[in-house]
């Protein structure tokens, strides 16, 4: 439909610039779609990509009509210590940005009971919370079925699905992973975490995703 409605466009009305930003949730045929908005004589085309978050499975793992491939080869959000982690959780080998801080080694832990699971979630959220952080939950699931259930409010804090809230005392941002790519957050404690590649849940993309999301804190919870 959009390359349908973009043929009747004249030269002029085409764009001198496209910037496509996490390219690998862009089909091979959606891309194309972008590159039709352009004018055909002296545009930019330019994508970002990180195929190890195609966390919808529907990217094309190419760079659809790139003439130049720039590829990032450094984690830029991360510490030292949760790029780590997330190497050694993810069996990645990205190297950390030069320059980034040490920072504190992440949390992980493992429970068998998904109350003692949001019990402990919601504890690390509240004194992280109090340190004067921005705290998100994530987990593979909706809050309805994951382990905190519909609880609304916990040790002091009052649980949001509203990311605009995010960093608001007393409030706890809780997102699905997916809902959170393209975010971040100073700590982030992800819960319901089992075998990555298990389910349809919880891909290795989005085991990714979710362990990269904090910028100074970090705590996979997983089922033991």
């Amino acid at each position: 439909m959009v390359i349908e409605q973009i043929e009747s466009w004249t030269s002029d009305e085409r764009y001198d610039v496209v910037i496509v930003d996490e390219g690998q949730d862009f089909s091979g045929a959606q891309l194309l779609a972008c590159l039709s908005l352009l004018k055909p004589v002296g545009s930019t085309y330019t994508l970002f990509a990180d195929w190890r978050q195609d966390v919808y499975r529907k990217g094309s793992t190419v760079a659809v009509g790139a003439d130049v491939i720039f590829t990032l080869h450094h984690n830029c959000r991360n510490t030292v210590m949760i790029n780590d982690r997330a190497n050694y959780l993810c069996n990645g080998s990205v190297a950390p940005m030069p320059g980034l801080p040490q920072g504190v080694s992440p949390i992980v832990e493992a429970h068998t009971s998904s109350d003692t699971m949001a019990s402990r979630a919601m504890e690390l959220a509240s004194a992280w919370s109090l340190a004067g952080a921005g705290v998100a939950i994530l987990s593979p699931y909706t809050l309805q079925n994951c382990s905190l259930g519909m609880t609304t409010n916990a040790f002091g804090l009052v649980i949001t699905e509203d990311i605009a809230r995010l960093g608001q005392p007393g409030h706890v941002v809780f997102s699905t992973i997916k809902g959170f790519k393209g975010v971040e957050a100073t700590s982030v404690v992800v819960v319901d975490l089992d075998q990555p590649g298990g389910s349809v849940a919880l891909s290795e993309s989005d085991f990714y995703v979710s362990c990269t999301r904090p910028t100074a804190r970090l705590a996979p919870i997983l089922f033991s």
